[in-house]
């Protein structure tokens, strides 16, 4: 680490059989220098929050479109097993199949 100052030689470290940055060695001199840059105006920040809401809301979009094709693959799914369940016994025959049917009721909009 010593020899980081003397070379002005940056060393990156990463994590066993991971290519990305972790953390990195720098000289003293490469420090200071961030340390005395002047903090990022008020557009600055601005634009990097502006840029980070966008990624949110169309994160929130691509969760919610998911979330909405999954929704509909499962109770059509159960709709399927609710029909096989008719199929095989009469509606009212069966208390513990009505209490699931009754619990289900309004997945299947009945």
């Amino acid at each position: 680490m010593s020899l980081a100052d003397l070379n002005n030689s940056t060393t990156i470290v990463t994590r066993d059989g991971d290519s990305r940055p972790v953390a990195a060695i720098v000289p003293a001199s490469a420090l200071r220098a961030v340390q005395a840059a002047p903090p990022p105006d008020a557009d600055w920040r601005a634009t990097v929050n502006a840029g980070w809401a966008r990624r949110l809301q169309t994160l929130r979009e691509q969760l919610s479109s998911r979330h909405v094709a999954e929704r509909r693959v499962l109770v059509d799914a159960l709709e399927k097993a609710w029909e096989e369940l008719d199929r095989l016994a009469r509606p009212g025959s069966d208390r513990g199949v009505e209490s699931l049917r009754a619990a289900q009721a309004h997945l299947l909009g009945r």
